[in-house]
């Protein structure tokens, strides 16, 4: 794929950071973002802006603005509240919801009405509050099972966490009115093929299908009925960005090869409902990441010794394997041959290599960290977890790295509670981005997360 194309992508999805966007905005332009592990999707919201903060999100999330439900491929998704009666009309299926209630033994006529009695007027309930109030009737991963199947029917969506615990609660309690699903079938296509196009350009019936859940024919009907127009394509945004397990720009089309080369599919999809968190240089996923508390760490992909595929473009090579952890305290820890993020190191070329004024060579580790996926309300999920432990330097509360030399200020200090506000920096030549817009990359999910410490 041209870099050109895979740029238009990234300008659609957001990830070259438009200013001035809330949640609500960005939700409604994406129109809809993947909120099975709801730290990833906040993650998700980070990477599209430099300024929102997870207090926002939850704002928005509480003010019911935007709506976490199931929705395209029955999984849960934050979804704008205007959006969501006609996006479930057309996505909703629950044939593998009735069979997995089956397998729980959870059976009758009236399954979707036993939700709403137990829900109607009782507010926001975790799993253990609705199983009481099931009296029996379901338990376990069969309540949740049973939430959905209610959802499909537009009697439930999620309510925020409660002690870190997903709750439910009855569509129109939350949203003062029952869910009212779209009567015309065309019409919902037709802005189903429109709003996706707007969030994913260039894109096929394929692409919308793989997305939605919906059968590649129902996907041709809506492009059809859309008539959807050439979208122009973007100037490069490039630069560095740290993306989210889950995030719409792994998840939003049929074939990830033009930004995943084949060699390392299993380092990001290992199986299992595994996805890891990416690097993201230029649009191309570089490598992968994850966090444990203040820790991040960074695990860009080996180099190989095979060309480069003529789909990531440009003769791009791969970095040489190397790691290391940019944690929340102490000083700088300098390892043999590390890969520095210093005052005037510069950009790090092809081989893993300082262009700058100290020719030390080499690699680091950076640490290991996961994600937790909580329960999806389908199947727990979570991203794998990388043990490696590192030695690179380390980036102190305030966004700063601790050196012998003493500090540096890594980015803006800015509404992120004193974070950086890094807009990630450009790739540049090599295949692991610049030193220091990762080390702004870094700084600045920390700052987000630190909004909100139980994440």
């Amino acid at each position: 794929m041209p870099n050109q194309t895979r740029s238009a992508r990234m300008t659609a999805q957001l990830l070259h950071r438009p200013p001035g966007l809330g949640p609500g905005e960005m939700v409604r332009h994406l129109l809809a973002v993947q909120a099975q592990d709801v730290p990833s999707a906040l993650l998700a919201f980070r990477a599209r802006s430099a300024t929102l903060t997870v207090a926002q999100i939850e704002d928005a999330w509480r003010s019911r603005e935007i709506v976490r439900a199931w929705g395209p491929r029955g999984t849960l998704h934050f979804v704008h509240r205007d959006d969501l009666p006609w996006l479930l009309a057309l996505t909703r299926n629950d044939t593998g919801t009735l069979r997995r209630l089956a397998q729980e033994g959870v059976t009758g006529d009236d399954l979707p009405h036993l939700i709403d009695r137990a829900l109607a007027g009782q507010g926001p309930l975790t799993k253990a509050q609705l199983e009481e109030r099931l009296a029996g009737r379901a338990k376990g991963q069969g309540v949740v099972h049973l939430v959905a199947l209610a959802a499909f029917h537009g009697l439930a969506v999620l309510g925020p966490l409660k002690g870190g615990k997903p709750t439910y609660v009855h569509a129109a309690d939350w949203l003062g009115a029952p869910i009212s699903f779209e009567p015309d079938r065309d019409r919902a296509l037709a802005e189903l093929a429109v709003r996706y196009l707007r969030a994913h350009a260039p894109a096929t019936p394929e692409d919308l299908s793989a997305w939605s859940g919906l059968p590649v024919g129902t996907a041709r009907t809506a492009f059809r009925l859309a008539a959807p127009s050439a979208v122009d394509d973007a100037s490069e945004p490039g630069g560095v960005r740290l993306a989210p397990a889950f995030d719409e720009y792994l998840m939003g089309w049929a074939d990830r090869t033009p930004i995943l080369d084949e060699r390392h599919r299993r380092e990001v999809f290992p199986g299992g409902g595994i996805l890891r968190p990416v690097m993201l240089v230029d649009g191309v996923i570089r490598g992968t990441w994850s966090r444990k508390g203040e820790t991040v760490t960074l695990s860009p992909f080996e180099e190989s010794e095979a060309p480069e595929r003529e789909s990531l473009g440009n003769g791009e090579s791969h970095g040489r394997e190397r790691h290391g952890e940019i944690g929340p305290h102490g000083p700088v820890k300098r390892a043999e041959n590390d890969l520095r993020v210093a005052e005037g190191l510069g950009k790090i070329d092809r081989r893993g290599r300082s262009e700058g004024p100290d020719d030390r060579r080499g690699k680091a580790e950076l640490g290991g960290g996961d994600f937790r996926g909580e329960e999806d309300g389908q199947e727990e999920r979570g991203e794998d977890v990388s043990s490696r432990r590192g030695k690179l330097g380390e980036i102190d509360p305030q966004g700063r790295e601790q050196s012998d030399g003493g500090s540096r200020a890594l980015g803006e200090t800015g509404s992120r509670g004193g974070g950086s506000r890094g807009g990630g920096s450009r790739g540049g030549d090599s295949p692991g981005g610049d030193a220091r817009g990762w080390a702004e990359e870094v700084a600045d999910v920390r700052a987000f997360l630190s909004g909100s410490p139980r994440l």
